[in-house]
């Protein structure tokens, strides 16, 4: 049975906390979660923004998302639903497709997974196309 927290608690998922656009979103929704009352958990290698994070009142929890290989990634999806069950979280966005991958195999929880990632040119990769399987929901 999930753990149900009085307020949403919303875990993002980015490969690092670098300069990129992923990134600044992740701490600007951070915010925007604390601010409204919600708790706002970011899994990601770390990187410059931490101390950013932290202001904008997110909790880091380190997390190798950034992988692309396919074991990794298994295992990651079975740490996720420890950390989903264990947090009580009510929404996952997964900020790239290798993170999306982990989640999005990941059929074991009850949470809705919210997938936003930049889309090049069309790749092979099973990882590549987690935004077209299970329950997962997709953004441009």
């Amino acid at each position: 049975m999930l753990k149900r927290m009085p307020w949403p608690v919303i875990l993002q998922i980015v490969p690092e906390l670098s300069a990129g656009g992923a990134e600044r979103t992740a701490i600007e929704m951070a915010e925007a979660i604390t601010l409204a009352g919600g708790r706002a958990l970011v899994l990601s290698a770390g990187g410059r923004l931490e101390d950013e994070l932290a202001e904008a009142g997110g909790e880091l929890i380190r997390f190798p998302a950034k992988t692309k290989n396919p074991i990794a990634i298994l295992f990651n999806a079975l740490r996720l639903v420890w950390l989903i069950r264990g947090r009580g979280v009510s929404l996952v966005h997964a900020r790239s497709r290798a993170p999306a991958a982990g989640s999005g195999q990941n059929r074991s929880t009850s949470i809705a997974l919210w997938i936003s990632a930049q889309r090049r040119a069309p790749r092979r990769r099973s990882h590549a196309s987690v935004g077209t399987r299970g329950r997962a929901t997709s953004a441009p």
